[in-house]
C-alpha cells in the first residue's frame, strides 16, 4: 500500500470563506479537503476532515449544523452527564471547533 503524500492545508483568506462562496465551489472545496487528506491515518485526522469538509459545505449554516446535534445522557461510574454527539468527537479528538 502506498504511503499518502504529505499535503500542507493553508487555512483560506478571509475573503475565500466558505460563507462567501457560491454552493459549486463550497463542493469543490469540500471535495478538495477530503482528496488531499482523508488518507492520513488517525482518528483524530478522520474527524478534523469531517469538521472541515461540513464547515466547507454549510458556510454560514455551520452552527446551525452543529446544533442538530441532540444532546444524550451518559451514565459513567454512577455520574450522569450530558453530551453533544457533534461537540464530544471534537473534545475527545483534540480538534479546536
Amino acid at each position: 500500500m502506498a504511503k499518502p503524500k504529505k499535503v500542507q492545508v493553508q487555512p483560506p483568506k478571509k475573503s475565500e470563506t466558505a460563507a462567501h462562496k457560491s454552493r459549486k465551489e463550497r463542493i469543490a472545496e469540500a471535495l478538495k479537503i477530503i482528496e488531499e487528506c482523508s488518507l492520513i491515518d488517525g482518528e483524530h485526522h478522520k474527524n478534523w476532515v469531517i469538521v472541515e469538509v461540513a464547515k466547507a459545505l454549510c458556510g454560514k449554516k455551520y452552527q446551525k449544523f452543529v446544533d442538530r446535534f441532540e444532546d444524550y445522557e451518559e451514565e459513567y461510574d454512577g455520574t450522569n452527564s450530558t453530551h453533544n454527539g457533534w461537540n464530544n468527537m471534537i473534545e475527545e479528538n483534540c480538534i479546536p471547533p
